[in-house]
Formats: C-alpha cells, sequence, structure tokens
C-alpha cells in the first residue's frame, strides 16, 4: 500500500504486520533506492508489534516505522533531525509516534 494510504487502510487493532509500505511518492524527497530491492520498487514490510525501524538514505533524512500493536503502526520522515512529514493509521499511533519523536529529540510543531 502506498504510504499516504495508511490513515485510510489501517485502523486500530488491525494488525498490519507483514503488510508492505511503499514509498514511490517520496522520489526527490528520500532517496528511495535506500529502501528499494534491486528490481523492486521502494517498500518496507511492517514488522512484528513493538518493533521499531529506521533506514537512512545517506544523505541525512530517514525514515522510521514503528509497529505500535493495537493503536496501529506510524513513520516519519526525517531531514537532518527536522520532521518532515508522519504518517499513521490511527490517531493514537499518531500521537504516540510524535511523542516518541520529541523524546528522541525531534522537535515536533
Amino acid at each position: 500500500m502506498p504510504i499516504s494510504a495508511l490513515p485510510e487502510l489501517g485502523a486500530p487493532g488491525c494488525d498490519l504486520v507483514g503488510s508492505t509500505l511503499t514509498f514511490e511518492e517520496l522520489e526527490g524527497r528520500f532517496d528511495t533506492e535506500a529502501v528499494t530491492y534491486p528490481g523492486g520498487i521502494p517498500s518496507l514490510t511492517i514488522t512484528a508489534v513493538g518493533a521499531t525501524f529506521a533506514q537512512g538514505d545517506g544523505h541525512r533524512r530517514e525514515l522510521m516505522m514503528v509497529n505500535w500493536g493495537v493503536p496501529g503502526v506510524a513513520v516519519a520522515l526525517i531531514d537532518n533531525g527536522q520532521l518532515v512529514e508522519v504518517w499513521a493509521s490511527s490517531d493514537a499511533a499518531l500521537d504516540l509516534h510524535l511523542e516518541a519523536l520529541e523524546a528522541d529529540g525531534i522537535p515536533i510543531e
């Protein structure tokens, strides 16, 4: 599923483990080759509940994904320590993700 569809497709309590998020729409904002297998489309597989996954692109930009369990999944695009955009499958997952980013020193506006 495209990352921008996450809010519409996820719901609290929905188990998204093993689902694939695609990042083609981030072309130019993130070096999508960092999340692409040769010949594939830029994507990440949602990991187990409680797991955090971060992938940098070598240009001080990173995608940070957390599976919060029942509240859902959230992904943030961070550029040079600044939050650029965040996607979440629910408001609860968004709130948790923003709190975690702030605790990690990422300014939240």
